[in-house]
């Protein structure tokens, strides 16, 4: 029996943005739910199973642990630096390098599983829809564009796919006495 080849290509920046575009700041993509999406059903017997994630790295932010983490799971991440050692910004969009890394890789590929509703990908889906292929796109509803409705499926990502909010103690509240009488005088306290 022959293995279903399958290529994730997960396009992190994508899923760092969104999810903070739609529901704010604090909303977070966790990776481990979301591997478990894209796998979900499939069986090291059954497929040949491999998921490439697109970060962008900043020099200064120690990212190992979160790259470790990342391995764990299953991904294999590459990282573009998006600063030069002059400081310098650079263009952190993996879009041109995920749709030469999806299209290096199409005749060994029996199903792409692209994570991303941009529509810059369009034509790789296209491509791999002209040969047969199976194309499973995953992204946030908010963020697809209808240029990738040529796929053979399409999966809306929400909420269940982010970490929880952690909440941070409240402090107790912090009551202040009233001040000491001295001697016999009467003090006042106004509240107010």
């Amino acid at each position: 029996m022959k293995k279903e080849r399958v290529l994730a290509l997960v396009d992190a920046e994508n899923l760092y943005y969104t999810p903070r575009k739609i529901w704010g700041a604090k909303a977070r993509v966790d990776f481990s739910k979301l591997y478990q999406l894209i796998a979900q059903g499939r069986s090291a017997e059954s497929i040949a199973y491999e998921s490439i994630i697109y970060i962008a790295g900043d020099p200064i932010i120690d990212q190992a642990p979160f790259l470790q983490a990342l391995v764990r799971m299953g991904y294999t991440p590459r990282i573009k630096i998006i600063y030069s050692e002059r400081g310098i910004y650079a263009n952190g969009n993996w879009d041109e390098e995920i749709i030469r890394d999806g299209m290096a890789r199409i005749s060994d590929i029996d199903h792409l599983v692209l994570v991303s509703g941009d529509g810059g990908f369009s034509d790789l889906v296209e491509a791999y829809i002209k040969r047969g292929k199976r194309v499973t796109v995953h992204c946030f509803e908010d963020d697809f564009s209808p240029r990738l409705k040529g796929a053979s499926e399409i999966v809306f990502l929400t909420q269940d796919i982010l970490m929880p909010v952690r909440k941070l103690p409240v402090p107790p509240l912090k009551r202040s006495r009233p001040p000491r009488n001295a001697g016999n005088e009467k003090t006042v306290i106004n509240y107010l």
